[in-house]
């Protein structure tokens, strides 16, 4: 992993696609190598999320504005964006959000 002064220009990031990953992260520009899956199989409960997330993932962008607009109001003033808040209520859907309050 290092940290980077800049980032560099969308073609060089695209050059190392697969070897290479850039991102930003707290105000810090990262460069780190390419995410690998793990040489061995994957226990049946990290299976089944990993299921859950990209079910989710795909079912955000097919909801309705009106609903993508709750979410984005219930994003406001928090650290997570509209789509993490999905994914949250979507998981832990026996979460109540009502009675618990905010999620520190």
């Amino acid at each position: 992993m290092a940290l980077l002064a800049t980032m560099p220009a969308a073609e060089i990031i695209d050059r190392f696609r697969g070897v290479l990953d850039f991102y930003a992260w707290c105000s810090l520009n990262i460069c780190r190598t390419w995410p690998r899956r793990p040489g061995r199989a994957r226990s049946i409960p990290c299976a089944l999320c990993g299921q859950q997330f990209s079910y989710i993932n795909k079912q955000f962008a097919d909801i309705s504005p009106d609903i993508q607009a709750q979410y984005d109001e219930l994003a406001l003033d928090t650290a997570m964006t509209s789509k993490d808040w999905m994914t949250r209520l979507y998981v832990n859907a026996e979460y109540n959000l009502l009675e618990t309050g905010p999620i520190p």
